[in-house]
């Protein structure tokens, strides 16, 4: 009692002064529908990623109004991926494990005060909402938000059941990510508001329960190396701007196109062989065994 007295003074005493958390991990979770993750403790550094609802994150330092975390679910690192929040976005005392999960499967799902009622907040695509008891009413599904006792409700259409969502069949994996067609190209960016080409493939594969690497060049090292003449719906094909040097990648879409988010068409299907020949780095193939959770050896590291 006495030694989980002392964690605990610690972690408050970190919190309170900004002391760095090596020794006392403080797990807390995001409780809005998206978070930016920036490079520097400032609203103006760069966004390096963004982070869904209730995803967990470790608290590594308190600044001001902002904290350094390791976002466990996109990794960088080992730990996690490294970088700065704003600590309003943030909530604390969540339990470890969340129980059952649904996820959302279109761009944006509303979640409304009742069936049928007022919006209260959203979520988006990949977005793993915790599901509240058993409750269900026709075509609506009651699940929770972080710091609100009462239930919202999604439409039962707009999630999918977390143990249903692993797939093999890459046509869905393209019919998911075609749904973001025509989003504007955001770096850093993981929803219909904003994507880039790392962020378009984690979410899009998130959805269909495989957790992948968020920045191209260790997608490049997962999965299985795919000729380009035996290229599948669903397969990842990658460029760079010499060997080795992955800068870009996309889902690859059947009948020689590809789905990708680029600065100057945000998500659009793009040919293959449309001058991006010299760019092509190669292709992977993720649909070709059991969904995993989030590798704890970085690729390439």
């Amino acid at each position: 009692m006495i030694r989980k007295l002392a964690v605990l003074l610690l972690a408050a005493w970190g919190l309170l002064t900004g002391a760095p958390l090596a020794e006392v991990q403080v797990e807390a979770r995001v409780a809005v529908p998206l978070a930016s993750l920036h490079r520097s403790p400032s609203s103006g550094s760069e966004r390096v990623t963004e982070v869904f609802l209730w995803d967990r994150v470790l608290i590594d330092e308190v600044r001001g109004g902002w904290a350094r975390v390791t976002v466990s679910d996109q990794y960088r690192t080992p730990r996690g991926y490294p970088g700065w929040m704003p600590r309003d976005r943030l909530i604390s005392g969540t339990p470890p494990v969340l129980g059952p999960a649904v996820l959302v499967s279109i761009p944006r799902a509303d979640l409304l005060d009742a069936p049928g009622g007022q919006e209260v907040s959203h979520a988006y695509l990949g977005t793993r909402l915790v599901v509240r008891g058993t409750s269900r009413r026709r075509d609506w599904i009651a699940v929770r938000l972080p710091g609100r006792p009462e239930p919202v409700w999604a439409e039962a259409s707009s999630v999918r059941a977390e143990e249903n969502a692993p797939t093999l069949d890459g046509a869905d994996v393209v019919e998911t990510a075609a749904r973001l067609q025509g989003t504007r190209y955001l770096w850093g960016g993981m929803s219909q508001r904003g994507i880039d080409c790392s962020g378009l493939v984690y979410s899009v594969f998130r959805t269909h329960g495989w957790i992948l690497p968020r920045d191209a060049d260790q997608q490049f090292e997962v999965g299985d190396p795919v000729e380009r003449s035996d290229l599948h719906p669903g397969d990842l094909v990658f460029f760079g701007d010499a060997p080795g040097h992955v800068r870009h990648v996309g889902i690859y879409a059947g009948e020689g196109k590809f789905l990708h988010a680029s600065g100057r068409l945000g998500v659009a299907f793009s040919d293959l062989a449309g001058g991006y020949d010299e760019s092509f780095q190669g292709a992977r193939r993720i649909l070709s065994g059991p969904a995993r959770r989030p590798q704890r050896k970085v690729p390439g590291k």
